[in-house]
């Protein structure tokens, strides 16, 4: 049995962390390693991380100055050791079967071994649109329809809810984009879709909830956090528009998303004109 790291980075979640933990050891698939990537807290939560480390030979804990949720992750990543990585937001949990229902769906046996496996994803702050059930649940799709439908948000585009080969991440020296605080998680999976260039799989089965606190990676409301929203997706329209990978599907509905930023960020300014 593989190997499979479970990345679950954390900053300033206090006792919230416990829930995520906690799922991720209460997996029905033996082998896996947690690895609890503490991004500069400044509350008790790497006091509780210690808590379970001493507990559990199969955590380790990564302490690092903050530098958002993508550069943790990236830290993680470093220290994996797994055949396989997921990712668990920290104000997350997952069901008991997280782990061993992707895996069984990556088999060498279809061509698939090489592939990456999603699980559908229940936000439980706000219902979510979800692609449409077809005859179990279960869409094999070649890599430009994955990547049409994450660019249409059909499906979602976080990284938190599927499952990824460690190799095809090393080899390719895929990383997260940190120059900016959004859609890191899409240009992750872009770039993993490409770079494994066979068909993926998406299971509509919910195993993944999502929570929100005040530390989650989506949150907004502030100018600070509405700029950065417009620079991030300036730069998802360069990453895609000059890659000439990926199809007009995908650039089509980028480039939709980059109009629609546009138009919210004149209106935002009208706004502020006002006052």
């Amino acid at each position: 049995m593989e190997k499979i790291s479970i990345i679950i980075p954390f900053y300033n979640i206090g006792e919230i962390l416990r829930d995520s933990v906690n799922s991720a050891l209460s997996q029905d698939y033996d082998n896996i390693e947690l690895i609890l990537v503490d991004d500069g807290s400044t509350d008790n939560s790497f006091d509780i991380a210690l808590e379970f480390e001493k507990k559990d030979p199969s955590i380790k804990i990564v302490k690092k100055p903050n530098g958002g949720p993508g550069d943790a992750r990236n830290a993680g990543l470093l220290e994996a050791e797994g055949e396989f990585v997921t990712f668990i937001d920290s104000d997350d949990v997952v069901t008991r079967d997280f782990v061993s229902s992707m895996r069984r769906l990556i088999d060498p046996e279809n061509g698939l071994y090489h592939s990456m496996t999603a699980l559908s994803f229940c936000d439980m702050s706000f219902t979510a649109p979800e692609f449409p059930v077809e005859q179990g649940g279960i869409l094999i799709m070649s890599p430009q329809d994955y990547a049409s439908n994450m660019t249409a948000e059909r499906i979602t585009s976080s990284v938190v809810n599927r499952l990824y080969v460690r190799r095809v991440i090393e080899d390719n020296n895929i990383l997260f984009h940190t120059d900016h605080g959004f859609w890191e998680d899409m240009k992750f999976n872009l770039e993993y879709i490409k770079a494994i260039g066979t068909n993926t799989i998406y299971d509509q089965t919910v195993r993944y909830f999502a929570r929100r606190h005040e530390n989650s990676t989506t949150r907004g409301g502030t100018k600070d956090h509405d700029d950065e929203w417009v620079r991030s997706i300036a730069s998802l329209y360069d990453f895609i528009t000059n890659d000439p990978y990926w199809d007009s599907a995908v650039k089509e509905n980028v480039e939709n998303m980059y109009g629609a930023a546009m138009i919210a960020e004149i209106e935002r300014k009208k706004e502020l004109l006002k006052l």
